[in-house]
């Protein structure tokens, strides 16, 4: 199922990109893009409790909520990744949109195994992997 997953988010990633081409947010990469490696550390540190916050709030907390006040899984699970996507329109539309299947794989991820621990881990990947990523085309140290 999470390989099932994870190809049908690379797939609408690479079509997304395709079809609303964003300019690279130019804030955003200032903020990731940094000079030195203490600086990069923090960045990844940050990254921890990123992943930790979010995933607190949004599946843990505001996921669990929905479910409780719906009593149907699915809906709840849609509706925190609509508002997680939301969260990110600072990355812009095509992200928004990316965060937000993000956020729903997060949610039936946290909702069929009971624990927030893998989407954590998963966030926090996407996350450093995607500072590396914009580090590397920036030509950052």
């Amino acid at each position: 199922m999470q390989r099932v997953m994870a190809a049908v988010y690379i797939g609408l990633y690479e079509l997304v990109n395709l079809l609303v081409p964003s300019p690279p947010n130019e804030a955003m990469r200032a903020a990731f893009t940094t000079p030195t490696p203490f600086l990069a550390t923090l960045n990844i540190i940050g990254f921890v409790f990123v992943a930790f916050s979010e995933e607190v709030a949004y599946r843990g907390y505001i996921q669990k909520q929905l479910l409780a006040l719906m009593k149907f899984a699915p809906l709840a699970v849609l509706l925190q990744g609509i508002l997680f996507g939301l969260s990110h329109g600072y990355q812009g539309p095509s992200f928004m949109f990316l965060n937000g299947v993000a956020g729903v794989m997060f949610g039936i991820v946290a909702y069929n195994r009971k624990s927030l621990i893998p989407c954590m881990v998963i966030h926090f990947l996407n996350d450093t992997g995607s500072f590396i990523g914009m580090m590397a085309q920036s030509g950052g140290s």
